[in-house]
C-alpha cells in the first residue's frame, strides 16, 4: 500500500492526508510491512528476468509502484502520455490516442523480437 494525499487542486478528490501505517494499525490492528511489495514482486531482482515490457501511463496513480526504468534490453519500460491504468492492454477503441496506439505498436514490436 502506498501512502498518498489528495488536495482537490491537482486531482478530483477531497483534500486528505493518508498515512497507511497509522490507518492499518487503527483500523485492523496490523502493522504495515513496508518492504512486502519489494519481496513479493521481486524488487530489484526483477532485472534477473527477461522479455518483459512494462507500460505505464502518466495519469496512472499506480505508476509510482511500477518499473519505470531499465538499462537491460530485454526489460523495456514505456511511458504513455495521457495514459491511465492498463489503457494499452484494453481492446482498441476509435477514441484511442496516438500515444496508446504507439504503445501497442511498441509492445508488438518487442514481443515479435523476443519470440522470433
Amino acid at each position: 500500500m502506498m501512502d498518498s494525499e489528495t488536495n482537490n487542486v491537482t486531482d478530483m478528490f477531497p483534500p486528505r492526508v493518508y498515512n497507511s501505517t497509522s490507518y492499518c494499525q487503527q483500523t485492523w490492528n496490523v502493522t504495515k510491512r513496508p518492504r512486502w511489495a519489494m519481496v513479493e514482486f521481486w524488487g530489484k531482482k526483477i532485472f534477473s528476468a527477461s522479455n518483459i515490457f512494462f507500460s505505464n501511463g502518466d495519469l496512472d496513480p499506480w505508476r509510482q509502484g511500477g518499473v519505470l526504468e531499465s538499462d537491460k534490453e530485454t526489460i523495456v519500460t514505456y511511458l504513455i502520455h495521457g495514459g491511465a491504468h492498463h489503457l494499452d492492454l484494453r481492446s482498441s477503441n476509435p477514441k484511442d490516442t496516438k500515444y496508446v496506439i504507439d504503445a501497442r505498436g511498441e509492445e508488438m514490436k518487442w514481443i515479435q523480437k523476443w519470440i522470433s
